[in-house]
């Protein structure tokens, strides 16, 4: 247990790491290795900041809803135009010569899970100015019909009410064992070197590896070849429907409806849209056989049987049976698959599985956000003690090891990029809904 001291104490921390980050109108990741602005970064810091500073929490979502393009997307990738050292960087996209792309700002030209809805409600809803934070709403409202339109009607590539991502990028969890078959069955002998520079600013160890990187460059290059527009996805090297993906897409969609009573508009066309994709992630990202829920690749119309913490994400939603609730809570109690006796929670793939990494990104290490996702969920279902002790040992975890992009589940050691921007938006999260609980 912490005593109100240490809370404070390391909140305030936090509050120092989204100072140091903080670069006009929007938050980096991180200060050397993530130098402009990422989609679901960006939500989530959106978040933290919305306990703070309720104008900075708005200045993030305005500022990621700047770089949208006329079709809805939201880029992965906002560029900041003093800085094309990251790569893939700005000129790789050549997302000017892209008819739907924003004039005059330079993104990617992908997506990642769209948590933005929900934090700007989390915004609104922190918000002490009740007033000031409904006409955010109302201003941000229609780019965000916007986004949920490009997700529901442009990526829904088989019609079965289910999104699809189109590169392993897209997923928010890169090098992730559930892309690994698909992408080992790739057949490219023109697969470009890459000349990067994360592995050299971070451990190499704890980094995807320079396959990989060929293989998203090469992926990435196919979509850019028919400038991001899809007719064909079986001409697609990568193509899923993603659980996780899928499960937050839900969660902002029930969150746009809210705001869509908060701000009295129309919500017929998202309750559609939110009974559609329910249904469809029940009954067909559901696996009887596995007793969990699974993601699907469309390509080979095959499911793909990797038990990660994408597979758990499922409990943030309210529309699960009480046996789907149940999997996923013995998955993530303590002595289960993703939370060792000795070690901290929540290992990004099962600590049991033949992929498992302590220290390699995607392929074991705890990740905050994940954590935090977790943590709404268990309350969500009234796990309301699970959710404290998996609150406790996130605050433990950092208050040991700092705020590292994400850390090793059997010793706490930090991995990736120190003072990282939603490790701290989301302690902060935690720390100030646990003291109005205690």
């Amino acid at each position: 247990m912490f005593s109100d001291n240490q809370l404070a104490d390391l909140k305030h921390r936090a509050i120092e790491v989204l100072k140091l980050n903080n670069h006009k109108h929007f938050t980096k990741p991180s200060s050397k290795l993530y130098p402009h602005q990422w989609n679901w970064d960006s939500a989530f810091i959106a978040i933290g900041l919305s306990h703070i500073d309720q104008e900075r929490a708005q200045k993030e979502i305005y500022s990621l809803l700047n770089g949208q393009w006329t079709n809805g997307m939201l880029p992965h990738i906002i560029y900041s135009q003093n800085n094309n050292d990251y790569l893939p960087n700005l000129d790789f996209w050549e997302s000017k010569n892209i008819e739907n792309s924003p004039a005059n700002i330079s993104t990617s030209g992908i997506t990642q899970p769209p948590v933005l809805t929900f934090a700007a409600l989390n915004v609104y809803e922190n918000s002490k100015d009740k007033y000031n934070a409904q006409k955010f709403l109302n201003n941000i409202y229609p780019k965000l019909l916007s986004y949920h339109r490009f997700l529901h009607e442009d990526r829904d590539l088989v019609g079965d009410g289910l999104i699809c991502i189109l590169h392993p990028w897209e997923s928010g969890l890169d090098n992730s064992p559930r892309w690994d078959k698909i992408l080992q069955n790739i057949q490219s002998k023109n697969l470009s070197r890459i000349n990067r520079i994360d592995n050299k600013l971070i451990a190499k160890h704890q980094r995807p590896t320079d396959k990989d990187y060929e293989l998203y460059f090469f992926i990435a290059e196919k979509l850019k070849a028919q400038d991001f527009q899809i007719n064909n996805f079986l001409n697609l090297p990568f193509a899923v429907k993603d659980i996780m993906f899928n499960s937050l897409a839900l969660l902002s969609l029930e969150s746009l409806i809210h705001i869509c009573e908060l701000i009295q508009q129309d919500s017929s066309l998202l309750n559609k849209w939110y009974n559609n994709l329910s249904n469809a992630i029940i009954t067909k990202l559901w696996s009887e056989e596995n007793n969990q829920f699974c993601d699907w690749d469309i390509i080979s119309d095959k499911v793909i049987d990797k038990l990660t913490i994408a597979n758990c994400i499922p409990l943030i939603l309210n529309t699960l049976a009480k046996e789907q609730i149940e999997s996923i809570v013995k998955l993530v109690k303590k002595n289960g698959e993703f939370w060792s006796e000795t070690g901290f929670p929540l290992s990004s793939i099962s600590l049991t599985s033949p992929e498992f990494n302590s220290q390699n990104y995607w392929r074991g290490p705890v990740w905050i956000n994940m954590n935090w996702l977790i943590i709404q969920g268990l309350e969500k279902h009234e796990f309301n003690e699970l959710a404290i002790d998996l609150s406790f040992e996130t605050i433990r975890l950092i208050s040991e090891s700092g705020f590292y992009e994400y850390f090793d589940p059997l010793t706490g050691e930090g991995c990736g990029s120190q003072n990282f921007s939603w490790t701290a938006a989301l302690i902060i999260d935690i720390i100030t809904k646990l003291q109005k609980k205690l």
